[in-house]
């Protein structure tokens, strides 16, 4: 496995994610948008079907455990554990509590787990390491048999630049749900291949892009070698929602 520098995203310099240099593809697990410690998360994604934050992380932990074998390499594509809000008023202890709670909950996860950052996961970068990541960026980039897969939280982070240079819908593009199905076929003329989270429920796949996030997934990870083969499949997204850009 290398990487491929040549990544559209990485040229806005985000930081790439350091993956091992032996890993082996058959031992890659995807997951995102886990939501831990979100208050509203349960609201937003009633399919989760917990009562409360504290049965979906439980649930999550055990159908994660179920898919990752000891040896497994997982990365997690965004919205891990809810710090906060930005700018909130959130007390230092309480900031410690969930960062021992994100913490706790790593070590009951198997696997080496690597994190690529969502908008939500607001934690500094030597806090993730300290709680059990073994690595963390903005971008991973993958190949597998001649394609490249580049793994990233929101899929904005491409389309809307394709759409504004495409001239699409008066050059904007604003991430609400109902642009995926209304611009789904010019997104479905957007080059490579992307893995993502962040949509939710909206689709598993459209145009160049597979979401790994749980609500899609039956609340599992997803082994890397299911990927590829959705990008044969028919692109669809689902119709609009109310669930809103958590």
């Amino acid at each position: 496995m290398t990487t491929a520098p040549d990544s559209p995203l990485l040229a806005k310099k985000r930081k790439q994610l350091a993956l091992p240099t032996d890993l082996d593809l058959s031992s890659l697990v995807l997951t995102a948008d886990w939501h831990l410690s979100h208050p509203n998360i349960l609201r937003y994604c009633p399919n989760r079907k917990s009562a409360t934050i504290e049965e979906m992380e439980e649930s999550l932990v055990t159908r994660y455990n179920e898919i990752v074998r000891p040896g497994d390499v997982v990365i997690f594509a965004g919205d891990f554990f809810w710090k906060g809000c930005r700018g909130d008023s959130a007390s230092s202890e309480t900031v410690r509590f969930r960062l021992e709670r994100m913490r706790r909950c790593l070590e009951r996860l198997r696997g080496r787990k690597y994190l690529v950052r969502g908008n939500h996961d607001t934690f500094r970068e030597d806090e993730y390491l300290s709680a059990g990541f073994l690595g963390f960026g903005d971008v991973a980039v993958l190949q597998a048999d001649g394609d490249t897969f580049t793994v990233l939280h929101s899929p904005r982070d491409v389309v809307a630049p394709f759409v504004k240079r495409a001239g699409c819908a008066g050059d904007r593009y604003t991430g609400r749900p109902e642009d995926y199905g209304a611009l789904s076929d010019v997104i479905a003329e957007i080059p490579g291949r992307y893995v993502c989270g962040h949509v939710h429920r909206l689709w598993r796949r459209i145009g160049p892009f597979v979401n790994v996030g749980v609500d899609v997934w039956d609340g599992r990870p997803v082994r890397f070698c299911e990927i590829p083969p959705l990008f044969s499949r028919e692109t669809q997204a689902r119709p609009p929602t109310s669930m809103g850009d958590i």
